[in-house]
């Protein structure tokens, strides 16, 4: 089954996206890591400078740090689950999308609840505006639900996702090109963790001081996927320019 022009481009655009919000839901998940695990930051952390200088900087967390915690780990988890949600798209299940639209529904749900919770302090004071990093993930998640709700009602997108996930394509059968593109997905990864520190060094001064803190799980997240991406791209290449081994039964004619 041959994929026309149009419907191979706006699925490209789609996959494009869930790599995007993948890598920042995973940047998202190292820069929370430090405020969500580690007690020191909500029991003594305090203003390094300013008008609030040694107040403590994030009471609320204590009080709601189930939810904050739980966000982290759904956000961890999800930062790979866009990969599945590629892999489902090249090799056509036929849960492609639906997969699509409830990842990117729970991106924006763990990600608007703490957002909302870090810029009104744990509701203690009026929401003023944007502020918090978890906006990020949560208005890139909104913006690809949004993409998958307007590709599936335009009557032409709607038939180039399906076109895109029915087992005629030749895509889904092709295991060495599925694997190729999901290398490039972990190579993105990889990337986003090691650029992670230049992308988080803004979201993480107080003050004047730099409270980062999460720079060897990064390395360590990006050596990770770095591997993972280094071996779905052997292999791809592999099944793709290495014959298969002949067949060693024929039928027998009588």
């Amino acid at each position: 089954m041959k994929i026309k022009r149009f419907e191979f481009t706006t699925n490209i655009i789609l996959l494009a996206f869930f790599a995007m919000t993948g890598a920042v839901m995973l940047v998202s998940a190292y820069g929370a890591t430090c405020i969500t695990w580690d007690e020191v930051n909500w029991l003594f952390r305090t203003y390094p400078a300013g008008p609030l200088a040694g107040t403590y900087m994030y009471p609320y967390i204590i009080d709601n740090l189930f939810i904050y915690r739980l966000s982290n780990i759904m956000t961890w988890a999800f930062g790979f689950v866009w990969g599945f949600v590629i892999y489902s798209f090249l090799t056509a299940r036929k849960w492609a999308y639906i997969s699509a639209l409830i990842s990117s529904v729970v991106g924006f749900v763990f990600g608007i609840i703490p957002a909302l919770l870090s810029d009104t302090k744990g509701g203690t004071i009026p929401f003023e505006g944007i502020g918090s990093p978890h906006w990020g993930r949560t208005l890139l998640s909104l913006l690809t639900m949004g993409l998958l709700i307007i590709a599936y009602v335009l009557p032409g997108t709607r038939r180039g996702i399906k076109a895109f996930t029915a087992k005629e394509n030749r895509m889904a059968r092709a295991l060495g090109t599925q694997l190729t593109y999901m290398s490039l997905f972990f190579f993105w990864l990889a990337f986003a963790s090691f650029m992670g520190s230049e992308f988080m060094r803004g979201a993480h001064v107080v003050n004047g001081v730099n409270i980062w803190q999460t720079v060897q799980i990064q390395f360590m997240g990006g050596l990770v996927t770095t591997v993972i991406g280094s071996t779905m791209l052997s292999g791809g290449l592999i099944l793709h320019f290495v014959k298969q081994a002949p067949k060693i039964t024929k039928v027998i004619e009588r």
